[in-house]
């Protein structure tokens, strides 16, 4: 017989030397981007087939949105392109022609002179000729963008070079619900590797995710889906990679924008349960957990059946010496910061040489394992003692083939009989049942 005294391989424990680490936060970097350049020349029609002229060059090399406005629908106008050598880049006339809030797009180059001209039918009065400038933007240093499209086939541009290859995401939020806008992204020799136009299109707070080559520069062209004008928001992934967080209880971190993921690597220490949970965070946050093993395989996921809030937790089984991989993120606009606790399964121990036990409880879920091999066929008791007024654990007993002999919770001062056959080997699980945060022991008599 004897005493033991379990060290308590707690959280306080460990936080004593590191047993805690808190991951510096993101600093969101935002962008707000210029107003669009668009050149307006005004033309005043009185007389049939009249002719204006207008002389235009191009500030910077891109894709240019050309319209005419202003006037009353069902009148039309002929829009005629020519370069400084006199030939013709864009002409309508006989063909085709451009009414109330029709526009075109045109490829020029940077510093190059160019002639517009706009040839009215019948109509009589003023007529505004539209010239847009494209907008380029490079968004490498940038977490998101805040940023509008002010007139009809308004082409925002942003120039984005990976620092890793891989999956990136990009999202769209800010808008108003039910505004969409498309999306192309084109690689560095041009070819359009991206593309919702005429597919699916991106609204409020919507992400998506595409594979890119470090060092390579692309470029992500946004525009509007439909006729819509007004303010957005375009993000870029802001993603914390933590990395191994295997030799620690709790990890302090923070989700510090809406499309931000943290990402964690946990070597497992032992084969087992682990346990983990939230803490520390403001209520109404909800957090979604997907955990995949070394292999890439999901086998954690609760993003379309449930999320994890205030001091909520799950359990996962995992294999000493392989690494999973865990990705944090919000699901609700209560963002902030949080605390993520590894809950660490105890090794069972044997309690053949002992007569008292003193242990703790200090996890969600956790479970505290003895094991005994009776000496003789006869009833066991145990005395429960040192817990807490107004809290309790549960006690379930095992026989060597599973079946409970014992299940029920219990306070301090409880006292539990069972029955045992000599040589056969016994499991107590001792777990929490009410409060968190306390001392228990038990004396232990065959």
């Amino acid at each position: 017989g004897g005493t033991y005294t379990l060290d308590m391989p707690t959280v306080e424990n460990k936080e004593i030397t590191n047993g805690t680490y808190n991951v510096p936060s993101i600093t969101p970097r935002k962008l707000v981007a210029e107003e669009a350049q668009v050149k307006k020349y005004y033309a005043e029609y009185t007389a049939e087939k009249q002719t204006f002229t207008y002389e235009f060059t191009a500030p910077c090399t891109g894709e240019y949105s050309v319209y005419a406005d202003g006037f009353s629908e069902g009148n039309y106008f002929v829009i005629q392109i020519y370069n400084a050598g006199g030939d013709c880049l864009h002409n309508v006339y006989g063909s085709s022609s451009y009414g109330l809030n029709d526009n075109f797009y045109i490829s020029l180059n940077k510093g190059e002179e160019y002639t517009f001209k706009l040839t009215n039918k019948k109509y009589l009065g003023q007529v505004i000729l539209n010239i847009s400038v494209p907008k380029f933007l490079n968004i490498d240093s940038y977490s998101f963008v805040d940023d509008k499209i002010e007139y009809i086939g308004q082409k925002n541009h942003y120039y984005y070079t990976p620092s890793v290859t891989g999956k990136h995401r990009f999202g769209i939020s800010n808008v108003n619900e039910g505004v969409y806008f498309a999306i192309k992204i084109y690689n560095a020799g041009g070819e359009c590797i991206y593309n919702t136009y005429g597919n699916n299109t991106y609204g409020l707070n919507e992400d998506f995710s595409i594979s890119l080559t470090a060092g390579q520069k692309y470029t992500i062209q946004v525009f509007n889906k439909k006729s819509y004008t007004g303010d957005y928001r375009f993000e870029v992934a802001n993603d914390n990679d933590v990395g191994e967080i295997g030799s620690y209880y709790k990890i302090n971190d923070s989700i510090q924008c809406r499309n931000q993921r943290n990402y964690y690597e946990l070597t497992a220490s032992y084969t087992g349960e682990y346990n983990f949970y939230f803490s520390d965070i403001n209520d109404g946050s909800y957090y979604v957990v997907v955990v995949y093993n070394a292999g890439g395989k999901c086998i954690h996921n609760v993003y379309f059946n449930s999320s994890y809030s205030l001091n909520d937790g799950f359990s996962l089984s995992l294999t000493k010496g392989q690494t999973y991989y865990f990705e944090i993120y919000s699901k609700s606009e209560k963002y902030g910061s949080y605390a993520f606790n590894i809950g660490n399964y105890k090794t069972p121990l044997s309690i053949d040489d002992y007569v008292v036990v003193k242990d703790s409880i200090q996890y969600l879920n956790q479970n505290n394992v003895y094991t005994f091999t009776a000496e003789y066929s006869e009833t066991c008791q145990m005395f429960f003692s040192g817990i807490q007024n107004g809290k309790s654990i549960k006690v379930t007993i095992l026989s060597p083939s599973g079946k409970k002999l014992y299940d029920k919770s219990v306070s301090s001062n409880a006292a539990i009989e069972f029955d045992v056959t000599k040589n056969n080997t016994y499991t107590i699980i001792v777990q929490q049942a009410k409060g968190l945060n306390y001392n228990y022991s038990f004396e232990f008599y065959e």
